[in-house]
């Protein structure tokens, strides 16, 4: 009597693990390499201060994640005209996306700065193309377009 009970209760306890992987496969996964901004190649210089230091982008990634969730990943390098170049940051968000159709739409949730907003993004199997909203120091808010290669 009780052996049928335990298997129930095995059975049950693994059907019940979820785990991270995600419930149904999605046509996006993997990680992307950002290769331009703009139609510049990296580095590229994205902000000019008042006091001539610099801003660049060196780089970046996106990876899909389980259960609809993406990190995106961007390296960046001031040059301050006093010091010279400083070492390399990297500005790490982890946030949600949906797929509709060739369309990936990234949901950016209020917790961040200037949040919730969507990007959008096309995506044909091995190029990420995303239209955002970047907000620059002086500038205010501008539209970029970030190009992502399949690694």
């Amino acid at each position: 009597m009780h052996r049928p009970l335990a298997l129930f209760c095995l059975l049950f306890t693994v059907l019940s693990c979820g785990g991270d992987s995600p419930t149904e496969n999605s046509a996006f996964s993997g990680t992307f390499d950002l290769v331009t901004v703009d139609s510049t190649l990296l580095p590229r210089l994205e902000t000019i201060t008042f006091n001539s230091d610099t801003l660049y982008i060196t780089g970046g990634e996106m990876r899909a994640l389980s259960r609809g969730r993406l990190s995106l990943v961007q390296r960046i390098r001031w040059h301050r005209r006093a010091v010279g170049p400083t070492p390399e940051q990297l500005d790490t968000v982890i946030t949600s996306y949906r797929l509709s159709g060739t369309q990936l739409l990234i949901d950016y949730p209020n917790s961040i700065p200037h949040g919730p907003y969507t990007d959008t993004a096309n995506f044909d199997g091995t190029t990420l193309v995303v239209q955002g909203s970047v907000r620059i120091l002086q500038a205010g808010y501008t539209r970029r377009v970030h190009r992502y290669q399949r690694r």
